[in-house]
């Protein structure tokens, strides 16, 4: 994963969002947003996962597009610049793997059919 790939921590977010694990997602997507403030689309995402964690009370925020305060709400967890992007290598690989088995299983248990 190249980390200052907006995408890539986008598609983290989706897969972390399929999971279930929506304040993952939404920090992989607010990391996104902070690559690429361009990436408008992105804020419906932020807004879906918000929305599933139930915190309606952010959703001005999400209006307003206001990124700092999003990325205030869940400190130490958003990377906000480039210069601050782990390193491929530097990803935990334990965990990796662990979200990997996970999907595997989320893929099979439909069958091999992600749409269904």
């Amino acid at each position: 994963m190249r980390p200052n790939y907006p995408r890539a921590w986008t598609n983290l977010g989706v897969a972390h969002s399929n999971l279930g694990h929506y304040h993952d997602a939404l920090r992989f997507y607010l990391t996104a947003l902070s690559l690429n403030p361009e990436a408008v689309h992105l804020w419906f995402y932020v807004r879906a996962a918000i929305t599933n964690l139930g915190q309606m009370d952010w959703i001005p925020l999400v209006d307003n597009r206001d990124i700092n305060s999003l990325c205030a709400l869940i400190p130490d967890q958003v990377v906000r610049s480039s210069q601050n992007l782990p390193s491929p290598a530097n990803f935990n690989r334990e965990a990796q793997e662990s979200t990997i088995k996970k999907l595997y299983q989320v893929f099979q248990s439909n069958n091999g059919n992600y749409f269904q």
